[in-house]
């Protein structure tokens, strides 16, 4: 089921630029094909980095995904998922589903359970930080890339919504990997945290391209 928690919030983001570029001849098919192949190429990477722990220590269970349907459907709480991607253009694809440990009545306060689950999490957090950095330094550096490999902006984007849960929102629970690593140990947690303030502040300053803009690669010519 993990793989199928990324339809309805890429179906939700294309629906966002077939509006948009209803002006300009509307969407390109392609643009289409990337929002899709970047979403689930995201979910299987962090899906493997997710079990990465549980392969390098066979002594510890592999973790279970546990989709958020509540956050994208046709609910109260839906309509913060689908109304904020369709109109905003902003996904917070982190709210798909989050890792849990298997079993019921966890404790995750106890300290095994934190640091299981700090183990989990971190390697996906560092993967979105990394995406990110990647992305601010080609905006920085070279957008000429970006404007002509539009399947990387739109992973270094995608990048950029995964890392709300991964990388900034410290004060929630699951599927904030952010609150995880807090748990586990604050100052990896600070450090993550104001490493990912820095790129946000250096990508929205520096380059002249304005940031989250992704019209000019989704409509068509």
């Amino acid at each position: 089921m993990y793989f199928l928690s990324g339809i309805l919030p890429s179906v939700y983001w294309v629906v966002h630029y077939v509006i948009s570029c209803r002006g300009y001849g509307g969407v390109d098919g392609a643009f289409v094909g990337y929002i899709f192949g970047v979403v689930y190429l995201m979910f299987v990477a962090r899906f493997l980095l997710g079990n990465l722990s549980s392969v390098v220590s066979k002594s510890v269970d592999p973790p279970v995904f546990r989709e958020y349907d509540f956050w994208w459907g046709l609910s109260c709480t839906g309509a913060l998922g689908w109304a904020v991607t369709i109109f905003a253009g902003f996904p917070l694809l982190g709210y798909t589903g989050g890792f849990y440990m298997p079993g019921a009545g966890i404790n995750y306060f106890k300290e095994e359970n934190k640091r299981a689950m700090a183990m989990v999490y971190l390697p996906i957090n560092l993967l979105t930080l990394l995406l990110f950095l990647a992305h601010t330094l080609l905006r920085v550096f070279s957008p000429s890339f970006l404007a002509d490999n539009v399947f990387v902006d739109v992973l270094g984007h995608a990048a950029f919504y995964f890392s709300i849960t991964d990388l900034a929102l410290f004060t929630q629970a699951f599927p904030s990997g952010t609150a995880v690593i807090r748990r586990w140990n604050l100052a990896v947690c600070a450090v993550l945290w104001l490493s990912w303030l820095a790129l946000l502040i250096v990508t929205l300053v520096i380059p002249e391209e304005k940031f989250l803009y992704l019209y000019d690669g989704a409509c068509k010519a």
